[in-house]
């Protein structure tokens, strides 16, 4: 009975060893004891031999995002700038003629007649084509050209002055004009050293009826004698 009871008991403690080996993650089989931890994302264990053998889970890793494509600006066409063009210079002459043309370039011209008595400055006097009769139709300087130029009858000047206006029409348009024993001289530009005598009927002081009967236009400076 002794026996009995202590085969029970040994049994019995056996079995208590395996119920907390078991509870407390270690098996036994064949003579060996393996002990079994775990962490997370891995798994340890220890073989008889002593050995750790680890099986990693591999993380996973992101897609790498692509890097923003930066725009290209669209080359921009440059436009070549070229100077302005020069201001527009106004005078009020005829054809043919100019204010300042050389006495050489005024005879090529064809349109100077005869060469009359030189004035008290030394200028030289022409008639012209259209006023054979008139010795001072133009004055040439031997120095500075041609200072006077006297008009045809059909020349208008760029307000629309000429022969056959009135006294009320210079002085309308040109509310700067100079009244002379002769006329009215009118210089109509700053830019340009040109300016107009209206060689009117009457005298002075003139009527708005009175009318321009012949233009002259005349270099201002020039070293001429114009009356």
């Amino acid at each position: 009975m002794k026996v009995q009871r202590k085969s029970a008991v040994i049994v019995s403690g056996v079995a208590l060893v395996l119920a907390a080996a078991i509870g407390g993650g270690i098996a036994i089989g064949g003579g060996s004891v393996v002990a079994a931890t775990s962490t997370p994302g891995s798994t340890t264990s220890t073989t008889s031999a002593g050995t750790p053998s680890a099986s990693a889970a591999t993380p996973s890793v992101p897609a790498a995002t692509p890097a923003p494509v930066a725009a290209v600006a669209a080359p921009v066409e440059q436009i070549a700038k070229s100077d302005p063009p020069p201001p527009v210079v106004k005078t009020d002459e005829g054809p043919g003629l100019r204010l300042g043309m050389s006495e050489e370039e005024a005879l090529a011209t064809g349109l100077l007649v005869n060469r009359g008595v030189d004035d008290a400055w030394g200028c030289h006097t022409y008639s012209t084509t259209t006023f054979p009769d008139t010795p001072k139709a133009v004055v040439i300087s031997p120095t500075t050209g041609v200072a006077r130029l006297t008009q045809a009858s059909a020349f208008r000047t760029t307000e629309g002055i000429g022969v056959g206006s009135t006294a009320a029409d210079v002085r309308n348009t040109y509310p700067q004009a100079r009244e002379s024993r002769l006329g009215f001289s009118v210089f109509p530009y700053e830019e340009w050293n040109g300016y107009h005598v209206f060689l009117m009927s009457g005298e002075m002081p003139f009527l708005d009826t009175d009318k321009v009967q012949r233009v002259r236009t005349q270099w201002s400076g020039a070293e001429c004698f114009l009356d």
